[in-house]
């Protein structure tokens, strides 16, 4: 078994494209954002749609708020999929 030592490996370049490792992690961090901002959207819409549909139990009302994240889940997966069909292919 052959292993290379530390100072045999220290003279290593990593090699990657450092340009795509800031798109990945912008793309991860607006992710995230938006993840927070859906959140905050839906719980400010609560009471209006709490009145609007009637909802009168703590389990309405969370399965109501389930039911939107799920929504947005749906709906990222078919953006997604309609853009990597009908989107342009630049990389």
């Amino acid at each position: 078994m052959i292993t290379a030592t530390a100072t045999e490996t220290s003279g290593l370049k990593a090699d990657y494209n450092l340009r795509y490792v800031w798109l990945i992690s912008i793309v991860a961090a607006m992710g995230g954002l938006l993840f927070g901002w859906d959140w905050v959207v839906i719980g400010g819409a609560k009471p209006f749609f709490q009145r609007y549909f009637e909802l009168r139990s703590e389990s309405q009302i969370g399965w109501a708020n389930s039911c939107a994240l799920i929504g947005c889940l749906v709906g990222a997966l078919v953006a997604g999929a309609l853009s990597d069909r009908f989107g342009a292919s630049d990389f």
